[in-house]
């Protein structure tokens, strides 16, 4: 979400500023009962342990936040996090991934799957283990799949993509078709984040845009975009594929929807329920290994 709209039509804040509220985003917003916070590492990979009061099945959701790959932490994703460890009744582990442009392509998706590699090499179970992630982290939640399924891993048990980023090339037709509807998002900040991360490399590479990638084998999916989004297409393109890939895919595309409206749990009913039903979905396929 580096690709924010600036709410007074003035100058978008500059990175180290944008790095700072995001950090901050999540205070003051209520939280369920019970939740706890705990600093982690994952494969020399900082992360943090999100648990609620709701927390007791085993495994894991391995979460990837967004920020356009630019900023964006663990902690400022804390709301959605802790709801999200209520709703699939499993911890979260939130992962503090390097940033762009400071470290560039693929320095992200190499975190991530490091993580993963991890989290696996502790004892849990791939079938055990979900992945969830919005915007630049929806995009990760696929890119880590591919990532594991070409270094021979087996396979989470589901993803849960938020809004996900997965056309870095910014092809898809809503993204020309909703500039002027989307409220929260530009195309001059998306194309500038993903110029930032690429850093000259090929946006069709599938680690950076996994739309151009083969599905094949990869787990269940839930999609959630908001119909106002200009990345609504690259959800539906993704389903579309994966639906052609023999993969379950769940999509939803919420009416009037902003891009990533999850974050705001306390203030927004339908950022409450898509948690809500996110988090079932990633339970039920962590609990029963479902297809």
């Amino acid at each position: 979400m580096a690709h924010l709209r600036s709410k007074s039509g003035g100058p978008t804040p500059d990175l180290p500023t944008l790095r700072t509220q995001f950090d901050t985003f999540a205070e003051g917003q209520p939280l369920p009962d019970g939740v706890r916070f705990e600093t982690a590492m994952l494969g020399g990979i900082p992360a943090e342990r999100v648990t609620a009061a709701a927390t007791d099945a085993p495994g894991a959701v391995l979460f990837f936040h967004g920020g356009g790959y630019m900023f964006g932490s663990a902690m400022g994703y804390r709301a959605v996090t802790a709801n999200l460890a209520a709703a699939a009744g499993t911890q979260v582990i939130a992962v503090d991934y390097r940033l762009a442009p400071e470290h560039p392509f693929p320095a992200a998706v190499e975190d991530t799957t490091a993580a993963y590699r991890a989290l696996l090499e502790s004892g849990a179970p791939a079938s055990q283990i979900g992945f969830a992630g919005d915007s630049a982290g929806g995009g990760l939640v696929i890119a880590t799949m591919l990532s594991a399924r070409d270094a021979g891993l087996p396979m989470p048990a589901a993803g849960y993509g938020i809004s996900p980023w997965l056309d870095l090339a910014c092809e898809g037709g809503s993204f020309t078709e909703l500039a002027g509807v989307d409220p929260i998002m530009t195309a001059e900040g998306a194309l500038g984040c993903a110029a930032a991360y690429l850093q000259g490399g090929d946006a069709s590479h599938s680690l950076a845009s996994p739309l151009t990638a083969d599905f094949t084998g990869l787990p269940p999916l839930m999609l959630q975009v908001g119909s106002t989004e200009m990345f609504l297409d690259d959800s539906t393109r993704a389903a579309r594929k994966a639906a052609l890939a023999g993969v379950h895919v769940e999509m939803q595309v919420w009416p009037d929807m902003p891009h990533v409206w999850h974050l705001w749990p306390s203030h927004v009913p339908e950022a409450l329920a898509a948690l809500t039903a996110g988090g079932r979905f990633l339970r039920e396929r962590m609990t029963t290994g479902a297809s």
